[in-house]
């Protein structure tokens, strides 16, 4: 199950530097922010995030999650503490079992230091692979935990992000993607033009991050 700490550059694969950016991005909203530092965009009227296309939902977290933007990012939000909550859809890409897949999240952060991972099972019934680990970004350390989910021709990624000494997410962050329901199949399965797919909250629209 555990494995000992390791280094996260080992066994780069085609497609995994732009998700590591994705993942840099959400890291970089911790510090260049500040807690309660940007301005929100468009929230959900109610209290589940449905993408409009793919079909998915999953619940929110709660009143003090804002949405920010984050590129290539179906969904990524901010508590005014700078911790972080995102779910990341990669289609039409190499597919591998979870376990390979959630390396990709890993490749090119500074620092990275696995301090666990290993099989975990998901409500819907698909296995996924869980991992935590600690990056570098802006000088400061960063407790990032993932769960990595091959569903259909995609792979969903739910990340945390809190400053080192903060565990307050995680109980919060292991509820929250819990309560991911995946959408019909043939939807699941379909291509998006870039290989990563941005959602909008059904009956909003998305605006700048300030």
């Amino acid at each position: 199950m555990g494995g000992p700490a390791r280094r996260g550059t080992e066994g780069r694969s085609e497609g995994a530097r732009p998700i590591a950016l994705v993942v840099s991005a959400t890291l970089a909203s911790m510090t260049l922010w500040g807690p309660a530092g940007c301005a929100a965009l468009r929230t959900p009227g109610g209290d589940r995030f449905v993408h409009p296309k793919r079909g998915y939902s999953i619940r929110w977290p709660g009143p003090e999650w804002e949405r920010i933007h984050v590129a290539k990012a179906d969904l990524a939000l901010r508590r005014p503490d700078g911790s972080t909550l995102t779910l990341i859809r990669r289609c039409g890409i190499p597919l591998a079992e979870p376990r390979v897949m959630a390396r990709h999240l890993r490749f090119g952060l500074e620092e990275a230091h696995v301090s666990f991972e290993g099989p975990v099972a998901t409500p819907w019934g698909d296995s996924a692979w869980e991992q935590r680990f600690e990056a570098q970004s802006d000088g400061k350390r960063v407790a990032v935990k993932a769960i990595t989910c091959v569903r259909g021709r995609c792979v969903y990624d739910w990340v945390s992000t809190t400053a080192e000494a903060s565990s307050s997410v995680e109980p919060l962050f292991d509820a929250w993607w819990r309560s991911f329901e995946p959408g019909p199949a043939p939807l699941e399965s379909s291509r998006s033009r870039d290989g990563v797919g941005v959602a909008e909250p059904a009956g909003s629209a998305a605006g700048g991050v300030s």
